[in-house]
């Protein structure tokens, strides 16, 4: 079986499995980010357990985009909510501690 490599012509792109496995994670971020904006905060309490559970898709997520997926969320409540917790935009489910997961849960009830 031939293998691209990231020589000559083709370099600097990806490889067709590197290529593949983003597309799956992308899909799958697409997928939960979905749930969350119609389900709302069952979906995002399943997310964050999940992530706790090792499922690698929802410890992938940032807090921020799952905040802002919520319905009836604006940036301002992400916002808020994540200056609450100490938690920085870009931090992703996975990279939570104990202490910022209590204090986002119990800060979940204030989103519209």
């Amino acid at each position: 079986m031939s293998r691209r490599t990231m020589t000559g012509s083709g370099a600097g792109r990806p490889t067709p499995e590197a290529a593949t496995g983003e597309s799956r994670e992308r899909h799958a971020a697409e997928l939960i980010l979905a749930d969350v904006s119609v389900r709302g905060l069952p979906a995002l309490t399943h997310v964050l357990l999940a992530a706790m559970s090792g499922d690698q898709d929802a410890a992938r997520m940032t807090v921020g985009a799952l905040l802002r997926a919520m319905p009836g969320a604006s940036w301002w409540d992400a916002h808020d909510q994540l200056t609450r917790a100490g938690i920085s935009e870009g931090w992703t489910v996975g990279e939570l501690d104990a202490v910022q997961r209590s204090i986002l849960t119990r800060s979940l009830g204030h989103l519209p």
